[in-house]
């Protein structure tokens, strides 16, 4: 059975059962301009919507009763039926404002620009208040609590700060000791993100004396641990197999180790002894001097030459 639906762009599309294709819209086609009267029609039916949210909108404006509240109103209902009511509590709150501010200017005391803010929040001057409130509050802040918040901000460590807060937890300077902990939280996040990806001993440490008293310092020392039990059964696996190779990935490996200089004096010395042992072979130039080079020095940086210098005397001794 087949079902058939006309749009009104007179465009078909046809199911007929399972398997059968769809014709749709291209992508790329913009949906076609509305009429005059879809125009007409679909501005009416928004007209006969906004004013039917008319009434609430005016029930949020007079319990929220501030100018803003009363301007969106406004702008949803420019004909509305409380336009001229809207305009003058406007203009009231606007002047009742201008005149607490007056007040509070002419008090000129903490309480009274607190007192402002608390009725007049969304008032013109909020911000002028809140600065003279703290004004204010310095100006009576007694000099040892100046004195402590200026070492705080000298030591600038997140342990100081936190005492701070804990001695004079109704400080002027509040805002300010939670702003410098709020950076030494991002510097540390940073510190802490090189030292954790660069995975060395000398990184983590360098956290360590930045931030002893640290977000990380248990993640710190534990990864230290960790890196410096590696480090010892690197090391012993080096000075048991004594080989120059080993000595050199140990050396590239953990290149701010304890052993470092150990390893590299043991490094030079067997790459020295090494080269040593080949060219007495050199100079003997003989099979039983390359096999006891290749003896001595099974993995020798010249045990490769070796053996190529013994095959090269073989097939002379042949050609003879």
């Amino acid at each position: 059975m087949a079902i058939r639906r006309t749009f009104r762009a007179g465009l078909l599309i046809g199911i007929a059962g399972l398997g059968s294709a769809c014709a749709s819209v291209p992508a790329s086609m913009p949906p076609p301009p509305l009429t005059a009267e879809e125009i007409a029609a679909r501005d009416a039916r928004l007209a006969i919507e906004r004013r039917a949210r008319e009434p609430q909108d005016w029930a949020r404006a007079l319990s929220r009763n501030t100018p803003q509240a009363f301007e969106a109103y406004i702008a949803e209902h420019p004909d509305g039926m409380n336009l001229s009511a809207a305009t003058a509590r406007i203009q009231g709150l606007v002047t009742a404002d201008a005149a607490a501010w007056r007040d509070a200017r002419r008090v000129n005391t903490r309480q009274a620009f607190e007192r402002y803010l608390e009725d007049y929040p969304w008032g013109a001057h909020t911000a002028t208040a809140r600065e003279r409130i703290r004004e204010l509050r310095l100006a009576a802040t007694p000099q040892a609590e100046k004195d402590a918040f200026a070492r705080a901000f000298e030591l600038d460590t997140r342990r100081v700060y936190l005492a701070f807060l804990a001695r004079y937890p109704d400080s002027v300077f509040q805002p300010d000791v939670e702003a410098a902990l709020r950076a030494l939280d991002e510097a540390e996040d940073t510190f802490w993100q090189e030292a954790r990806d660069a995975g060395s001993v000398a990184a983590l440490r360098a956290y360590l004396d930045r931030w002893p008293d640290g977000r990380y310092t248990t993640e710190a020392l534990r990864r230290i641990g960790q890196i410096e039990r590696r480090i010892e059964d690197d090391w012993a696996f080096a000075r048991r197999t004594h080989d120059w190779r080993v000595y050199d990935r140990f050396l590239n490996d953990w290149p701010d180790s304890r052993y470092h200089w150990d390893a590299r004096r043991s490094y030079r010395a067997l790459r020295e002894a090494d080269r040593r042992d080949f060219e007495w072979a050199l100079r003997l130039n003989t099979i039983a001097a390359f096999n006891e080079y290749r003896r001595r020095w099974p993995r020798g940086e010249f045990e490769r030459e070796a053996r190529q210098r013994i095959a090269e005397i073989e097939r002379r001794i042949l050609a003879e």
